[in-house]
């Protein structure tokens, strides 16, 4: 027993129900009665009719609580990777270092950072000052144009 899909409405059709309807080119329809027919003869939409399966999938109609919910995203697992190079007595031994001495290291490590960022700001100044003074500047170019 063969059932077929409705062309217009989306419902099944069982053997001994319904029409077929076809065109020139081979294309064949099914529709169960001509309620459906007329509608598809008259080009209407079915995404706009509210009792197609078109409409109702399209507007979310008929769906219980749980095909609503949102699906939850995967999210990342938190693991410990092995850092390159370093062998577990080094890991432990930093790790058991006093505090004191890691939070030197880490004012430290931002002083260097503050004063690395002051040294780039620099050069900067001086080319801004040179063009407000009205000072030659020289412009390169690649190959007799401009960089683009």
């Amino acid at each position: 027993m063969k059932v077929e899909l409705g062309h217009f409405r989306g419902f099944k059709i069982y053997p001994g129900h319904g029409g077929r309807y076809a065109w020139t080119d081979g294309k064949v329809f099914q529709f169960l009665d001509a309620k459906y027919e007329l509608a598809f003869l008259s080009e209407r939409n079915p995404r706009q009719i509210n009792w197609t399966v078109l409409y109702r999938s399209k507007h979310r109609k008929g769906r219980t609580e749980r095909d609503g919910q949102k699906k939850r995203p995967c999210r990342a697992l938190k693991f410990q990777t092995a850092e390159a190079g370093a062998s577990l007595a080094n890991v432990m031994a930093k790790r058991k270092s006093e505090p004191e001495l890691r939070k030197k290291q880490k004012r430290l490590s931002k002083h260097l950072k503050g004063q690395h960022r002051l040294l780039q700001r620099l050069p900067r100044r001086k080319a801004a000052s040179q063009q407000k003074t009205g000072k030659p500047v020289k412009v390169s170019r690649v190959n007799g144009g401009r960089r683009g």
